[in-house]
């Protein structure tokens, strides 16, 4: 659940399917904008980029820049027999 989202609305909905990664746009060889984060239920300015093809490292800031951290994200192995990433967002809506 949202618990800690600043919009009391929104504090009993699922996180499945809510967008963390917002406005994300190319900036040279990652990508830049902003991340929810659930746990505090604040939004940071943020960039990502894809260090090896499972791996994906997301660094955000906070406090007008002043404090950042990051980490990396490892691809979930897909069960055999599973659509790929590509079939799967291929059919999202746009």
């Amino acid at each position: 659940m949202d618990e800690n989202n600043p919009d009391p609305a929104k504090r009993t909905r699922s996180m499945l399917g809510v967008p963390i990664l917002i406005n994300m746009h190319p900036d040279g060889s990652r990508w830049q904008g902003e991340v929810y984060n659930a746990e505090d239920g604040e939004t940071y300015a943020a960039n990502i980029k894809l260090v090896s093809p499972d791996v994906l490292k997301i660094e955000g800031c906070g406090f007008f820049g002043m404090i950042c951290g990051g980490e990396d994200w490892t691809r979930v192995p897909l069960p055999k027999g599973s659509p790929s990433d590509q079939a799967v967002c291929s059919s999202l809506p746009k």
